[in-house]
């Protein structure tokens, strides 16, 4: 008799009222290669809230990707196709998001991933993978993920007010703080919030601070923007 289907025993877990957690705990058990597993929720580069993330790597990742608005889950958001890297470290990444990549491998991944959720024909979720080690994601892993990534969309919709809630251990209010610091600059400079984020954002990279810290300063007065 034939082994069961991890995959298959995982996703036997969970009912209509799985939450994102169970979700993404039931997608690792079915991807053993996988390092680790996130939900974000988005409406733009600008907006975005995780809702689950598995452990402090993917936590880092998804911190990565804020601060430089640039990764697999934006790429996956904004085209709607599936982002499978299998290795970090290929220059072509590195041009492609030079922010988030070198963040991403200190932190700790070397292969990411990112599947597109959506609802009806609207995309409002990415499911993020991440693998400490290098490698191709093969079709069956591809395929899982898709499951789980329609998993996690339904668990998302199921509970819409705890979804509009970032995860216990995520700190949500350190994205408070770059928000108000956004409307701080761009009292000062003038301009609209994406303009305003770009310039906390450029200010972080260049003098390779955390961008909340830069926000921080930006509260505190210690650092102020000019047209």
């Amino acid at each position: 008799m034939a082994d069961p289907d991890p995959a298959d025993a995982a996703f036997a877990t969970l009912t209509s009222s799985s939450t994102v957690a169970e979700v993404g705990e039931a997608c690792l058990r079915a991807l053993p290669r996988i390092s680790g597993t996130a939900v974000t929720i988005l409406t733009g580069v600008n907006t975005r809230r995780s809702v689950f993330t598995s452990d402090d790597i993917g936590t880092a990742i998804e911190d990565a990707q804020f601060e430089h608005g640039e990764g697999p889950c934006f790429q996956a958001f904004h085209t709607g196709v599936a982002v499978f890297v299998a290795d970090l470290r290929d220059p072509v990444h590195m041009a492609s998001w030079p922010g988030y990549v070198p963040a991403a491998l200190v932190a700790g991944a070397l292969a990411v991933a990112a599947l597109p959720i959506t609802a009806g024909r609207r995309r409002f979720a990415v499911l993020d993978l991440y693998r400490s080690s290098a490698g191709q994601f093969d079709d069956n892993e591809a395929a899982v993920a898709a499951r789980f990534a329609d998993a996690a969309g339904r668990a998302l919709l199921h509970a819409v007010p705890a979804a509009a809630d970032a995860d216990s251990g995520y700190a949500p209010e350190r994205r408070d703080v770059v928000h108000q610091a956004v409307g701080m600059v761009m009292v000062q400079v003038g301009g609209n919030r994406h303009d305003a984020l770009a310039r906390l954002r450029a200010h972080a990279y260049a003098t390779e601070r955390h961008l909340d810290d830069t926000a921080a300063d930006v509260l505190g007065h210690r650092l102020s923007f000019t047209p």
